[in-house]
């Protein structure tokens, strides 16, 4: 049997997937996101709105908002609106609700 190799889209979205998993654990809604710069992860969320009480705890803004995420690797929060709303720049972020 070949080895499959995963591209790192894959990988990426397979992370998202496995924090879905872990929203829909907790009762949530089972979206999962991360975020992706120059290939590397530098956020991570999943749904929390219902145990965080906090209705705006989505896995995108949780996934911007950790340590490692989007507002903290990104030098200014001009570059940070250009990156989210922008396709064709290095960040990328892959959410998942299955």
């Amino acid at each position: 049997m070949t080895e499959v190799l995963k591209t790192a889209d894959e990988i990426f979205m397979r992370e998202a997937l496995a924090l879905a998993e872990h929203a829909a654990t907790l009762g949530e809604v089972p979206v999962g996101a991360v975020v992706v710069q120059n290939g590397v992860v530098i956020g991570r969320g999943f749904n929390q709105p219902i145990t965080s009480r906090d209705p705006t705890s989505h896995a995108e803004i949780v996934a911007q908002r950790s340590p490692f995420g989007v507002d903290a690797m990104l030098p200014s929060h001009s570059t940070a609106a250009r990156a989210w709303s922008d396709p064709s720049t290095a960040t990328r972020m892959c959410s998942i609700l299955f």
